[in-house]
């Protein structure tokens, strides 16, 4: 439970303050869910609900190019060539923070959101905070709407140069708090060649 109060003018006439309090319930009773960690592929998310894949591009992308993206291309080249058609109607000022919807099957959205600024080396982060909270919130919104899960790699934690700590914190606030459950995928360890004669 979270309680805040705030100081208010008196009633007129009057020379005491009134104090008005708001309580929440909910959302901190969301607070004690977690991110759930997983090693797997998150285009292959289990479960019957309907899921909601993210993933973080930049405000320059065409194409689907790197990590999660490049492997969802070549598995839903219908949804790469509908982001391809949106992206260069949206004018370049107006991308970050914007969240294209795909429907890649029956259960399946593919979120692409806008939170780069840009693309290739830089001395700076590429990641936008702020267009990663406004692409949350619309990831809420329809997440929400369809009863649905949510499934993302580490998003910004790449190329964009992102803090992982910062993004899951604004994850923990945007969807899980707000009653989305909320899967993160590792790629599975590598495993190492057995040592010459252990199994021999």
């Amino acid at each position: 439970m979270t309680i805040e109060c705030v100081g208010i003018p008196g009633y007129p006439g009057s020379s005491s303050p009134r104090v008005a309090g708001l309580i929440r319930f909910a959302k901190a009773e969301m607070r004690s869910a977690k991110v759930n960690f997983v090693h797997g592929d998150v285009l292959k998310a289990h479960g019957s609900e309907t899921k909601v894949i993210c993933q973080l591009v930049n405000d320059q992308a065409r194409f689907w190019g790197g990590g999660v993206a490049r492997s969802a291309a070549k598995a839903f080249p219908q949804a790469q060539r509908e982001f391809s058609n949106w992206i260069v109607s949206v004018p370049k000022s107006r991308r970050l923070g914007d969240v294209h919807f795909a429907q890649a099957d029956k259960n399946m959205y593919i979120a692409s959101l806008v939170g780069q600024e840009g693309f290739g080396p830089s001395t700076a982060p590429r990641i936008r905070y702020a267009a990663l909270e406004k692409g949350l919130e619309t990831i809420y919104d329809l997440a929400s709407s369809k009863s649905a899960s949510v499934h993302m790699p580490r998003l910004g934690s790449g190329e964009s140069g992102g803090s992982w700590d910062t993004v899951q914190e604004m994850v923990q606030d945007a969807l899980i708090a707000d009653g989305i459950p909320v899967t993160v995928y590792d790629l599975p360890p590598k495993r190492l060649p057995n040592p010459p004669g252990l199994f021999d």
